[in-house]
């Protein structure tokens, strides 16, 4: 968690120092006042600040203070990598995730790399902002979505006039944006989740969702469809809506619905890993045992999970798949990003990674008559 801050720390920097917020020769804030600001610690900055010295995009000086010396020439082949999240970045947000394959599939290809935050976005000058990208870089990669069509960031995109690689985008992305979109099937995975628990003789099954989030897809007729298609309960009321991502909120929202329950569900499939890793103490605050009491299915493939215990169950998107996915179809640019062609939709493969949260039948479900 604390190399997590350190990187969000760095890339906030340095996507200031590249967005024209701090220009070369302006002289950084001092280190109290830069750690207020950002709400993080000395160590924190120290380390963002020791790496964008090492970078040449800073001069450290006890006296002076920190001067920026601007952009360091990169090579001649670089992408920009935009972060569309427009709220503070939490450790299960994907772009945490998929970074890092598209920082090494860049080294791979031997691609200059330079990371845009939303947050950065200036208010006023996106054109003139969209006509230096253009001008210094062969293609975006972008991990953003749920556009409308209207939004500041696809403006700035659309500007730019270059290939656009939205990773971990949804496929209604692809038509609103018309740019090229790297999306997972929804729909098709987490009723493969759901299929992993039928396949362990659950019936009654309750669904963790988040409120505000898109229900992987599924509309609220189309999902009981589903269930019953897998000889599950399409009770409506068998579905828990967190409020938030919060360990607190998901104790009393997860206890109040066990407690209303005559018949308990035997499992529960979950919107993402991160809501699930929020059910387990929960779970066992009331002492029910996982898996033998209530399995638990994730959703997603954060690196977390594994530590978990049990180690949990999910639906394993590929975030790093992604990231790599994302550089490789920039580079095919030539082959799609030209009149007449449209960008393409590709969808990433997923994989069910099956571990112990899950690993208990119930056998009376199991018997064929």
């Amino acid at each position: 968690m604390d190399q997590l801050k350190k990187d969000q720390t760095y890339y906030r920097i340095q996507s200031a120092i590249a967005s024209g917020q701090y220009a070369p020769g302006s002289r950084l804030p001092s280190e109290p006042e830069f750690c207020r600001e950002l709400g993080v610690s000395r160590v924190t900055l120290r380390s963002a600040l020791g790496r964008l010295a090492e970078e040449g995009l800073i001069e450290r000086s006890t006296r002076r203070g920190t001067k920026v010396l601007g952009v360091v020439p990169s090579p001649p082949r670089k992408i920009l990598f935009i972060n569309g999240a427009a709220e503070e970045i939490a450790e299960y947000h994907p772009v945490l995730h998929i970074l890092p394959s598209v920082d090494q599939a860049c080294r791979q290809h031997r691609l200059g790399i330079d990371h845009l935050d939303m947050r950065q976005l200036p208010r006023q000058g996106i054109m003139a902002l969209a006509e230096r990208i253009s001008q210094e870089y062969q293609g975006i990669v972008g991990v953003a979505g749920n556009f409308h069509g209207h939004e500041a960031l696809l403006e700035l995109l659309r500007a730019c006039r270059l290939p656009v690689v939205l990773a971990h985008a949804l496929a209604l992305d692809h038509k609103v944006t018309g740019m090229a979109v790297i999306a997972t099937d929804e729909r098709a995975s987490f009723a493969d989740g759901l299929r992993h628990l039928a396949g362990f003789g659950h019936r009654r099954v309750a669904t963790v969702w988040l409120a505000g989030m898109r229900h992987r897809g599924y509309g609220d007729d189309d999902y009981a469809a589903l269930l019953a298609s897998l000889g599950m309960d399409g009770d409506p009321g068998l579905c828990i809506t967190l409020p938030r991502y919060d360990e607190k909120d998901t104790l009393a929202v997860v206890t109040a619905f066990f407690q209303r329950q005559t018949v308990r569900p035997t499992a529960l499939m979950c919107y993402s890993d991160y809501a699930a890793m929020l059910c387990y103490p929960a779970l066992l605050r009331m002492g029910l045992r996982i898996p033998e009491d209530v399995a638990v299915m994730g959703y997603s493939g954060l690196p977390g999970r594994a530590l978990l215990s049990p180690p949990l169950s999910t639906v394993d998107v590929g975030f790093s798949r992604i990231g790599v996915m994302a550089v490789e179809l920039l580079l095919r640019a030539d082959e799609w990003h030209r009149g007449g062609t449209a960008a393409p939709l590709v969808y990433s493969p997923y994989v069910m990674d099956c571990r112990q949260s899950t690993e208990h039948l119930v056998w009376e479900h199991l018997f064929q008559v």
